[in-house]
């Protein structure tokens, strides 16, 4: 036998008389392509850091690329995400907008990375950042996620490694948004997001009615029908203006990001399915037959039926209407939002009517220090 092996050593004797004993040598050393990796790494950050520090970003170059990017339609078309959250509605830069921020604005590093799994509990811990090379200030998120899928049947452990790693990426990538936009300067990102404004409002490449016809293929494509789109808007497609075409844009730029889901966006309930074959009809011809019904069951009711319709008349007649100045500045201000003679969505949700001029002069007031608040 070889004493001199390199996978033991000879050691004392064990006892006198036994000869001797094999003893395990001293562990391997440490894998020298782990340690080549991690110098790569460290050399690559320093490199990075160097660059950055001699060849500092131009901020005015940097804020007019940013701005030419945001004339692009095809980016304002997802620049921007609009969700509603209780009575207020939430809008703000979407991943992709903050992607192309950051590639403007320079010396800058971001994204994520998955730091471990614990595939008994089937929880990844991730982190996602983002790095200002040249000021070497970074933004960190880290959080933990569950590997599991929530379905109406019941939820489920992902297995496969692509579903797990499309949940990461798809969770991850909201984090990272944070971190860029907490890096880019407030004011950067404020003009990228009126400049995108200004793009989706100024788009005349194309009709609105092809685009419009675009979106609604966008929308079906998610499973949003064309009821549902003119239950939000509360009229047909053919009269949509171009203020409710940005906005409709934007909610299905937070639905495709998840910001909100397409049960938040549009009431998909039974009743509104019921109503979606003939949104206007129905409604009135069940107010005509009611009386009708009534009278004819009870012919002595009638003068009582009459007595009980005629309060709400009154003070339907009593109702302070708009004034005619006040009406003429609402009409001017529609007109310059690009919607003549229709109120946004969420105004006439709360005043209960789209036509200015059904409002009441308080009505009328307020709705015309909203639209003058809005920018194109």
């Amino acid at each position: 036998m070889n004493f001199q092996d390199d996978a033991f050593a000879v050691g004392p004797p064990a006892a006198p008389g036994n000869g001797r004993e094999l003893v395990p040598a001293a562990p391997p050393a440490p894998n020298s392509l782990t340690a080549v990796e991690q110098s790569r790494a460290v050399a690559e950050v320093q490199a990075a850091l160097v660059v950055a520090a001699t060849r500092p970003r131009a901020e005015i170059l940097a804020e007019r690329k940013i701005i030419e990017a945001c004339k692009r339609v095809s980016l304002a078309e997802t620049a921007i995400y609009s969700y509603k959250r209780g009575t207020a509605q939430v809008e703000g830069p979407s991943i992709r907008l903050a992607e192309t921020l950051a590639r403007y604005w320079g010396n800058m590093t971001y994204g994520f990375r998955e730091l471990s799994r614990d595939r008994d509990a089937a929880v990844s811990e991730v982190e996602a950042y983002a790095w200002d090379l040249e000021t070497n200030t970074k933004a960190v998120r880290q959080f933990q996620l569950r590997l599991f899928r929530d379905t109406k049947q019941g939820g489920y452990e992902i297995k496969e490694e692509r579903d797990k790693y499309e949940l990461i990426a798809n969770m991850a990538q909201r984090r990272v948004r944070a971190c860029i936009l907490e890096i880019i300067p407030g004011d950067i990102v404020e003009a990228a997001l009126n400049q995108c404004n200004l793009t989706l409002a100024g788009n005349e490449e194309a009709p609105l009615k092809d685009r419009i016809k675009k979106m609604v293929t966008a929308f079906e494509a998610v499973g949003v029908s064309v009821p549902m789109i003119e239950s939000k808007i509360q009229h047909s497609l053919d009269t949509m203006t171009p203020m409710e075409y940005r906005q409709m844009v934007k909610i299905g730029a937070a639905i495709r990001d998840g910001y909100t889901t397409i049960e938040a966006a549009f009431d998909t309930g039974p009743q509104t399915k019921a109503e979606q074959p003939a949104p206007g009809a129905p409604a009135k011809k069940p107010q005509e037959a009611k009386p009708e019904k009534k009278a004819s069951e009870d012919p002595a009711a009638k003068p009582a039926q009459e007595q009980a319709q005629t309060p709400p008349a009154e003070a339907t007649t009593a109702k302070p209407d708009i004034s005619r100045p006040t009406l003429t500045a609402v009409e001017k201000e529609l007109s310059r939002l690009g919607a003549p003679g229709q109120l946004p969505p969420d105004l006439a949700a709360e005043f209960g009517t789209g036509d200015p001029s059904e409002l009441s002069e308080p009505q009328g007031q307020k709705a015309l220090a909203t639209l003058k608040a809005m920018k194109i």
